[in-house]
């Protein structure tokens, strides 16, 4: 397959490039030498692509706080990009959209099932969830993936796992900065969720929406006694605040019924991240 990924340079990005070409597909990636907040630009982009059979959309304004500060500039990347990109490119390209388990806000019920109705709250989530709708609008067949969060080499540190990796290879003997253990997180490794995007372009029915997520959602705690045993905590006063979701558990049911689930465990992922030989 010829598949073109956006956001090829983030995260996920860089993880779902590698696992499509290691898979055989021949990708072609976008990273921020295409605007996704000019429309122009991302026709141009398109019209010299030539034929496509997949298309991710995984790039976006993905740091809550970064669009928080710069709404319209989320707006016009995450809602508009989107909408644009979905309506310039060929009807017999498969589109998935990168979407966030952030859409459903405060859950009604846990796990989180895919007809939970939609809450969004803050900018971030907000913008998630217009551009399903957007996307939706202009491509009815687009498959909408909500990934729940997901964790892994190369991640950034202002992400709370990840920043106490970062915190941990500086100065293991430092005391930990950290937020509220208390709240529960479905928490994937980055590889498993990238290889679930590649499973419904291959698999999910046109349409169809579908969680990207483990099912189970231990304390923040939990993840940090894996890293450091008996760490000092230093509590942070600016991560206590109030209103966070407590708990976010996804059912992934139906991602299970397309051939996907996770195969690694989280675990393994924060130790391997905190090996000698993986870059900071």
């Amino acid at each position: 397959m010829r598949a073109l990924v956006t956001g090829a340079r983030g995260f996920a990005g860089r993880w779902l490039v590698a696992h499509l070409e290691q898979e055989g597909h021949e990708v072609v990636p976008w990273g921020r030498e295409v605007d996704l907040g000019q429309p122009g630009a991302i026709r141009a982009a398109v019209a010299g692509l030539g034929d496509l059979d997949w298309a991710f959309h995984l790039g976006a304004m993905a740091d809550p706080r970064a669009a928080a500060e710069d709404p319209v500039r989320a707006h016009a990347v995450n809602v508009e990009g989107a909408a644009v990109l979905a309506g310039s490119l060929s009807p017999r390209c498969r589109f998935v959209f990168a979407s966030s388990c952030h859409v459903y806000g405060h859950p009604a019920q846990l796990p989180i099932g895919e007809s939970h109705a939609l809450a969004p709250r803050g900018t971030y989530a907000q913008t998630k969830a217009d551009a399903e709708a957007a996307v939706v609008a202009i491509r009815p067949g687009a498959i909408i993936a909500r990934a729940f969060h997901h964790v892994g080499p190369g991640q950034d540190p202002r992400y709370a796992l990840a920043g106490w990796v970062a915190q941990l290879r500086a100065d293991a003997g430092a005391p930990i900065r950290v937020g509220d253990l208390g709240l529960r997180r479905d928490i994937s490794d980055v590889r498993d969720i990238v290889e679930g995007y590649a499973c419904l372009a291959a698999h999910a029915a046109p349409g169809s929406v579908v969680n990207l997520c483990s099912g189970v959602a231990p304390p923040l705690s939990h993840w940090l006694e894996v890293m450091a045993p008996g760490a000092t905590l230093a509590p942070q006063a600016e991560l206590l605040h109030g209103g966070q979701v407590p708990e976010l558990r996804g059912s992934p049911a139906r991602a299970h019924g397309l051939g996907w689930r996770p195969t690694r465990q989280v675990e393994d992922t924060l130790r391997e991240m905190l090996s000698p030989g993986e870059c900071p």
